[in-house]
């Protein structure tokens, strides 16, 4: 069965997925992914903290495996939109349903590093830095090097081996 999954991040894609008794597993493919849909407005409540981060946001867009594995260790249901930042650049703004935030520009600071603006409580940088230095340690790798088993006790996403290889998963 070919299938699109997709999540907040617009990160996955076509997976081809293989049927065994209740077990549905199978490999996602280098296939082009379809855009995703224009997300609504970003509204940024409550307070603001100034950080930064190495990580270019713009590799959710570039680099499929890592938004994938962003989007597993992001908050669930945290959505993302590029847009114009306060000073006429570029950012990626990611927002979460518990109302964290995080504006991360594009252009690289004086520093070598990504000016980002957060919520007061940001878990989102964190969790981004964490999905980087995981892509990183797997050698960063290509869509096709990820799969994903369904049963009925949940879903499991997992890179190169489907036993061995789990790196996210939830419930059903």
């Amino acid at each position: 069965m070919l299938v699109h999954l997709r999540g907040g991040l617009g990160a996955g894609g076509y997976a081809l997925l293989r049927r065994s008794n209740a077990t549905l597993h199978g490999r996602f493919l280098s296939w082009p992914d379809p855009p995703a849909p224009a997300p609504g407005p970003v509204r940024l409540a409550g307070g603001t903290r100034q950080c930064s981060t190495p990580v270019d946001p713009t590799r959710l867009t570039t680099h499929r495996a890592f938004a994938l594995l962003a989007q597993l260790r992001l908050p669930p249901g945290t959505c993302r939109s590029v847009r114009l930042d306060g000073t006429g650049g570029l950012a990626t703004y990611l927002t979460a349903p518990d109302g964290s935030w995080a504006e991360i520009a594009h252009r690289v600071g004086p520093r070598g590093v990504h000016d980002v603006r957060t919520s007061p409580s940001d878990v989102l940088i964190p969790a981004l830095c964490a999905a980087w230095a995981e892509a990183a340690g797997l050698g960063h790798p290509l869509i096709s090097q990820f799969g994903v088993t369904v049963r009925p006790g949940g879903t499991r996403i997992w890179h190169r081996d489907p036993v061995h290889g789990v790196v996210g998963g939830g419930g059903g």
